[in-house]
């Protein structure tokens, strides 16, 4: 018996170290548009990432971070260490070697990244993906946002010379197929947290 808590820590071991049979060695992480908020440093990433054909990777963990695949949605905290539940480094995701740091995001108002939050209650009162689905090979995502945003995001990944280029649009619900390019959403935020207003912005 004096060896069995030796056992299950080397269990434990092998199932966080473990993925599934196959798994990819090599893929692109891509940054879809983050979305920002008035009363907070923090902000919500959506990533996803791509083979080398450009095509749209399922993720090889299901967690709280990949509830909407082939996304994956993650707070990175910059405000109070507290809220930091999930450490500072994602792993294994996408691909075996699949990394990103907390750090990789840099400074945002003099603040540096403290780590990550994965999806929750106040989350998903904000972005509440409805439906995804992908199309043109594998090539295109398009994700139904929900209230409060209402609106229909579209990526579109273009394989190039210089590798592969991602491009991401929106169009409101109802959506008429008019799709506006973007490259942030700005949430101003009220009383108990609620949306005031939106502003998908171009920079």
């Amino acid at each position: 018996m004096r060896f069995a808590p030796l056992l299950l820590l080397v269990l434990a071991c092998k199932d966080k170290d473990a993925l599934p049979p196959g798994a990819p060695t090599d893929g692109q992480r891509v940054d879809l548009p983050l979305i920002e908020f008035n009363l907070w440093t923090d902000f919500l990433a959506i990533e996803a990432s791509l083979d080398e054909d450009c095509r749209f990777m399922d993720p090889l963990i299901d967690d709280k971070s990949t509830v909407w695949p082939p996304l994956q949605v993650f707070w990175v905290i910059y405000d109070n260490e507290k809220d930091v539940k999930d450490g500072s480094v994602i792993e294994d995701i996408y691909f075996k070697g699949d990394v990103v740091h907390a750090k990789d995001f840099g400074k945002r108002a003099g603040k540096p990244p403290l780590g990550f939050l994965y999806v929750n209650a106040l989350s998903r009162s904000f972005l509440n993906i409805e439906e995804t689905s992908t199309s043109d090979g594998g090539r295109t995502i398009e994700a139904v946002l929900g209230s409060p945003i209402d609106t229909v995001i579209r990526s579109e990944a273009t394989l190039t010379d210089e590798g592969c280029i991602l491009e991401t649009f929106h169009c409101d619900e109802p959506c008429n197929g008019e799709f506006a390019p973007y490259t942030s959403l700005f949430m101003e935020l009220g009383f108990l947290f609620s949306v005031q207003s939106m502003e998908f912005r171009v920079e």
